[in-house]
C-alpha cells in the first residue's frame, strides 16, 4: 500500500460492516474513515461489480486503491479485468474463518464449548445468547453490542487470532494500529 492510496474496505456481511464500523468509529484501524473510497464501508464483493461502481472515474494524482476484502470464505475469488488492474496497488484478503460471529464466541469464553457443538458460530450464539444480544446477523444488533465496548472487540480479535489457526496477517488484527497488535 502506498501512501496516498484510497482503501476500500470490502466487507462480505452487515455484521462484518458493523464490527469495521466500530473500529473505524473509535479510531483503532490503522487509517482513518477519510481515507477510505467514499469514507464508507463497502458491500460490494464482485470484482465486476466493484469496477463499475468504484474505478470507473479517475482519482487524485499518482493516486490508486487498496483493496481489503473481509470474507469468511477461501474460495471467494476477486480478478479485476486489465483494463482495471492500474487503478488497484494491491488487494488483501482477511478471513473470519468460520463466520464473524466466532468473534462472539470467543468474547463469551465459549471457544470449547462451541467445538464440541458442531454447530456454526452463529446457531452457537443464537442458541444460548439470542436473549441477550438478539439477532447477531443485525447490522445494527452488532454496531450497537461492540460499540458498548470497543476495547473488548480489540481484545477478542486479538484472542481469536491465538485459538484459531488464522494468522494475524490474515486476519482483522492486521487492520488494527499496532499499539493494540
Amino acid at each position: 500500500m502506498h501512501e496516498n492510496d484510497l482503501i476500500a474496505l470490502i466487507a462480505e456481511g452487515g455484521a462484518e460492516e458493523a464490527i469495521l464500523e466500530v473500529l473505524l468509529d473509535y479510531d483503532l484501524l490503522k487509517f482513518k474513515k477519510t481515507q477510505l473510497l467514499n469514507e464508507e464501508v463497502l458491500r460490494t464483493r464482485s470484482a465486476s461489480q466493484f469496477q463499475k461502481r468504484y474505478l470507473d472515474h479517475d482519482f487524485g494524482p499518482n493516486q490508486q486503491v487498496y483493496i481489503y476484502r473481509i470474507l469468511d470464505s477461501r474460495r471467494e475469488t476477486f480478478k479485476l479485468s486489465k483494463a482495471y488492474q492500474y487503478k488497484v496497488s494491491g488487494v488483501t484478503n482477511l478471513y473470519t474463518t468460520p463466520e464473524i460471529e466466532m468473534l462472539f464466541v470467543v468474547y463469551f469464553d465459549k471457544f470449547k464449548e462451541f467445538q464440541k457443538s458442531k454447530l456454526k458460530p452463529s446457531q452457537f450464539i443464537r442458541q444460548f445468547y439470542q436473549k441477550q444480544i438478539g439477532n447477531i446477523k443485525s447490522k445494527d444488533v452488532v454496531y450497537d453490542f461492540w460499540s458498548r465496548n470497543p476495547e473488548d472487540l480489540v481484545s477478542t480479535i486479538k484472542k481469536y487470532v491465538r485459538l484459531t489457526s488464522n494468522p494475524k496477517e490474515f486476519s482483522l488484527m492486521a487492520l488494527l494500529k499496532d499499539e493494540y497488535k
